[in-house]
């Protein structure tokens, strides 16, 4: 066997912290739903974040790369996509696009994934989904993708679901709300898991110019509002970079 011996060292310089992935998916969704243009500097690009731009451009954003930023014009209501739209492995990507395909003017949005998000449980958010007025469902009828939603629907409502699963199915509903026919209230049913990730949510919502009302995790209303187009630069990940300062 051989042995490493490592000596203690002092490190200096300066560490820049990646882009956050999870803001990078909520500042391009929220700009997807904004008519004004929407400039991003400074976006995670990976294969998961790479899911969500293509998403936005198959329910109809325009979304254009220039250098160092993306400009993004997004519309209140989808187009039917050309295809089938495949999530890869982003179960951000998938959940809040299945709630999103419900804005779709007309026709069937097909979202699906690879093995892994095949394997994903989704039945929460789908049932959540046909509460407030949506006809979605997974094609095996086993609650995971691939999932079919129908366009067209009047969106508006209230729906229970159970927060210790997945905060991606209240994200989810909180920014369909935002361009839906209607209020959607949301009911969340045990302890919410995750929960920085719903104020994430909130935050960039707030970013945008609009609003959720919310009591604590137990409860969020989001109201059809139009958006504003923003200058946005994604914050970094200190949580990535976290084992530079163990």
């Amino acid at each position: 066997m051989t042995s490493v011996h490592v000596e203690p060292s002092r490190l200096t310089g300066v560490v820049e912290a990646p882009p956050s992935k999870s803001y990078t998916h909520r500042v391009f969704s929220l700009a997807s739903l904004c008519t004004e243009k929407t400039i991003i500097h400074n976006p995670l690009i990976s294969r998961d974040t790479q899911a969500t731009i293509n998403a936005a451009k198959m329910l109809g954003a325009e979304i254009v790369e220039k250098p160092g930023a993306y400009t993004v014009v997004g519309r209140r209501r989808f187009k039917t996509p050309d295809n089938i739209i495949d999530v890869m492995n982003s179960g951000t990507t998938l959940r809040i696009y299945t709630g999103l395909a419900t804005l779709v003017e007309k026709g069937y949005t097909v979202l699906t994934g690879d093995e892994s998000i095949r394997r994903r449980p989704m039945a929460q958010l789908l049932e959540a989904l046909n509460q407030i007025g949506a006809e979605c469902w997974s094609t095996r009828g086993n609650g995971s993708a691939p999932v079919i939603v129908k366009g067209g629907n009047r969106i508006t409502g209230t729906a229970k679901i159970k927060g210790d699963e997945s905060s991606q199915y209240v994200t989810s509903l909180l920014l369909t709300g935002l361009a839906a026919h209607g209020d959607i209230e949301i009911q969340v049913i045990e302890e919410l898991v995750s929960k920085p990730y719903v104020d994430a949510t909130v935050k960039m919502v707030e970013v945008f110019g609009g609003e959720i009302r919310r009591r604590g995790y137990e409860w969020f209303r989001a109201s059809p509002q139009e958006l504003r187009g923003v200058e946005f630069t994604v914050p970094g990940d200190f949580s990535s970079a976290a084992f530079i300062a163990a």
